[in-house]
């Protein structure tokens, strides 16, 4: 009988064959060798580092969220309009700035946000829960007179990521700075709004894993790197209106490196080679507006309904060996291929140069889920 023999699932084969292809005198090889009969294959899974692979799908899922909040923030520029100016009394002369109008746009923006995700995993892979908190900060500025809105932003956000059947948890920290760029034009009664961006984050992870039969706490420090390059077109109708809508259609295109890793802390630990993967999704939906008063103060209300279509391969894989061991591949959690998007906010205007946001967003797949709120200021300089 072959250790392969007492998988049941693919990423317990895949690490049972790895685990054969050990001297016979390697310690690992001579636990396997001297499990009781009907030892549960639950073995191999502990020992297979799965986990490893969820964490790079958990990681994809973090990168998700700066286009995200890039848009929604250029998008409310964009769609700002102008301002009345201050009434003047004056026989002649040239009229003041101030009388004429302006523009509502805030271009300085601070936001916190928090996440609470949930990949459901599958027989192969378990199930993987995050929780996620953050800082976004950046600035837009016109162009000139062009319309051409360019603006860049800063965050940081960190991400604790569970696979309790695992035993296995993961810190991840992640730095990103962002480029952007956006106008809105005329057509007819309607707007066209366009914006493209390009974003890069580093990832810092920082996991541990434990193998409860062999007593054994296995440590791994390594880093990742994501770029993407993002792009939105709506339709606008009503848009400086008390009530308006907006079809849109996003794409994102981006290209993920998570480096090698060498575990350490026991005879079972892994190593791994630095894996690529490429990232692609398009979204189409619509958002909603509607202007009222609350406490005497401006308010806008948005909610937005889409659905995002991921390409390419849903499940993460990771390629790692024990020391001496042959090389073998076992896939994470997988990731939804079509995903429900909602959202709602509520802008307040605080003053002529001040604005409060909140929001929410929900993201539903077929396995995954995503819970996010955030709190926002808008200013202008």
């Amino acid at each position: 009988m072959s250790f392969a023999d007492l998988g049941s699932t693919s990423n317990q084969t895949s690490a049972a064959n790895a685990i054969e292809s050990l001297p016979s005198t390697h310690p690992l090889y001579q636990y396997v060798e001297t499990l009781p009969i009907g030892t549960p294959a639950e073995v191999f899974s502990s020992l297979s580092g799965d986990a490893h692979s969820s964490v790079m799908g958990s990681v994809s899922r973090l990168n998700a969220q700066i286009p995200s909040i890039i848009r929604q923030h250029m998008h409310g520029n964009l769609a700002a309009g102008l301002r009345a100016g201050a009434p003047i009394a004056q026989s002649d002369g040239p009229l003041p700035a101030s009388a004429f109008p302006s523009s509502k746009a805030l271009p300085a923006w601070v936001e916190v946000v928090g996440h609470w995700q949930k990949m459901d995993g599958n027989s192969n892979a378990p199930e993987v829960k995050q929780n996620t908190t953050g800082l976004f900060l950046g600035a837009d500025q016109e162009v000139g007179s062009s319309g051409w809105r360019v603006g860049g932003s800063v965050g940081y956000t960190n991400a604790d990521a569970n696979v309790s059947r695992r035993d296995t948890s993961a810190d991840i920290s992640n730095y990103s700075a962002a480029v952007y760029t956006g106008k809105s034009f005329a057509h007819g009664a309607n707007r066209v709004n366009v914006l493209s961006g390009l974003a890069y984050t580093h990832h810092s992870i920082e996991s541990e894993r434990t193998v409860p039969s062999l007593g054994q706490n296995l440590k791994a420090d390594y880093s990742g790197h994501t770029a993407q390059l993002f792009a939105e077109v709506g339709y606008a109708m009503g848009q400086y209106d008390k009530q308006g809508v907006e079809p849109f259609v996003g794409i994102t295109l981006g290209e993920q490196r998570i480096d090698g890793f060498q575990e350490r802390g026991g005879f079972a630990a892994l190593s791994s080679q630095s894996n690529s993967d490429t990232l692609a999704s398009t979204t189409l939906g619509v958002r909603a507006h509607s202007d009222f008063k609350l406490a005497g103060k401006d308010t806008r209300v948005h909610a937005t309904l889409g659905v995002r279509h991921a390409w390419g391969s849903l499940s993460q894989s990771r390629t790692m060996a024990f020391e001496g061991s042959s090389n073998f591949t076992v896939a994470g959690a997988p990731l939804a291929r079509n995903t429900a998007l909602v959202g709602l906010q509520a802008e307040m205007e605080l003053s002529r140069r001040a604005a409060l946001v909140l929001g929410y967003n929900g993201e539903f797949g077929s396995s995954n889920r995503d819970h996010s709120a955030n709190l926002k200021l808008r200013w202008a300089y």
